[in-house]
């Protein structure tokens, strides 16, 4: 069906790299992608060590290589994790489409949990601004979901240089990502 998105490719000109989580894990975090709280490690070590909450897991059924999982483990927004665009790569006033294959489990008691995927902006002189979300969910039930393709636009605004997008398992489920994007429209 044409109009069934493929959840094993990332969309064509995707400028965020590492979003295929191929390269493995980096310590807490995926190759190429970094721990959003430095805290994290100490602030959930009650809920399980690092490698409990953040790890590579079987991707879309259909799909091969690793997802990522970001397990909150009932603790709450434990391991967050972040990466940013390369410098120059947002042009200001331009229009960005943010996606990733996703699904999320455990998330339906908690009505904040609909968060999954966020995107900041970034300055000339790295200083970090703005905070766009994914759409909220109409209700706390709507938190679980099978595997599906999440997106949402952004205008960039006219001093942005850089893009940043974090992925995180507010509270207190799981999420599995895979072929994060971001997309100039």
């Amino acid at each position: 069906d044409a109009a069934t998105p493929d959840l094993c490719v990332a969309p064509a000109g995707n400028i965020l790299a590492h979003g295929d989580f191929e390269e493995g894990m980096s310590g807490n975090a995926p190759s190429g992608w970094e721990v959003r709280d430095p805290a994290a490690p100490g602030n959930c070590a009650g809920s399980g060590a690092a490698a409990e909450h953040v790890f590579l897991a079987p991707p879309a059924p259909g799909c091969s290589g690793n997802a990522l999982a970001v397990d909150a483990r009932g603790q709450w927004d434990c391991y967050a994790i972040q990466r940013v665009t390369d410098y120059d790569s947002i042009q200001g006033g331009a229009t960005y489409r943010v996606s990733a294959t996703v699904r999320s489990t455990g998330n339906a008691v908690n009505p904040a949990a609909w968060f999954v995927m966020g995107a900041q902006w970034l300055d000339g002189s790295d200083v970090f601004f703005g905070d766009v979300k994914n759409e909220k969910t109409t209700s706390a039930a709507d938190n679980d979901y099978d595997w599906k393709l999440l997106s949402f636009d952004v205008v960039a605004p006219q001093n942005a240089k850089r893009m940043l997008i974090w992925l995180s398992a507010h509270y207190p489920g799981r999420v599995d990502f895979d072929d994060v994007s971001v997309v100039k429209l």
